[in-house]
């Protein structure tokens, strides 16, 4: 590891490519680029209803 700059910005590009790739699965329209037209589904109930 001659240039730990570069891996870390290795890593920060690929978990953002990541993150969109999943944005992207995640939304309803298949042609859509993820623009959060679905609500996110919590694994927790934050509402104390």
């Amino acid at each position: 590891m001659e240039n730990p700059e570069l891996v870390f910005a290795l890593l920060i590009g690929l978990g953002t490519a990541l993150l969109h790739w999943m944005r992207c699965r995640a939304s309803d329209d298949p042609e859509s680029d993820g623009g959060g037209d679905r609500e996110f589904e919590y694994a927790f109930d934050f509402d104390d209803d």
